[in-house]
């Protein structure tokens, strides 16, 4: 009767496994679904709590309700608010640097913020203002859409 008890338990176990940390398909995207990281972690914590004490766990975080994301001491570039901004792009250790709301990288002589001079610094300052897309992403952050939503309702523009 134990040893039942342990077959069935290890299935289930298995089985819950399985659904949470595989990933799903997405019809809309044509393969797999990004599960997120606590999902990740739970089969894989010791990785996990690397990669949250990482600087790329706060890589690309969404700005949501004109508010800074969490544990940020950053303040937006000059002459914008919260509100005009999408991403908050870096921001763990060196520079801080900004996404407006269509896409494009926040450039100019005061666009991005010195985590070690808690100040605003040049960031591209010969490109104009919305030409410089923030393609780069892709390559840099686990889970990326192309399109469509994420949570807490943020769109991705980019």
């Amino acid at each position: 009767m134990r040893k039942n008890l342990f077959i069935v338990t290890a299935g289930v176990l298995v089985f819950v496994c399985g659904v949470l940390c595989f990933p799903r398909q997405s019809m809309s995207q044509g393969g797999s679904e990004y599960v997120g990281s606590k999902t990740c972690g739970m089969c894989h914590p010791v990785v996990s709590k690397t990669w949250i004490n990482h600087g790329h766990s706060k890589m690309l975080r969404p700005i949501v309700n004109g508010k800074s994301p969490d544990n940020t001491d950053v303040k937006p570039p000059e002459g914008k608010t919260w509100n005009d901004l999408s991403y908050l792009a870096g921001g763990a250790y060196y520079y801080a640097r900004f996404i407006d709301s269509k896409g494009y990288v926040v450039t100019g002589p005061k666009a991005q913020w010195s985590m070690a001079g808690k100040t605003l610094t040049s960031f591209q300052p010969q490109s104009a203002p919305g030409t410089v897309k923030y393609d780069c992403i892709k390559c840099h952050v686990t889970g990326w859409k192309e399109s469509g939503t994420y949570a807490n309702g943020v769109k991705n523009t980019l």
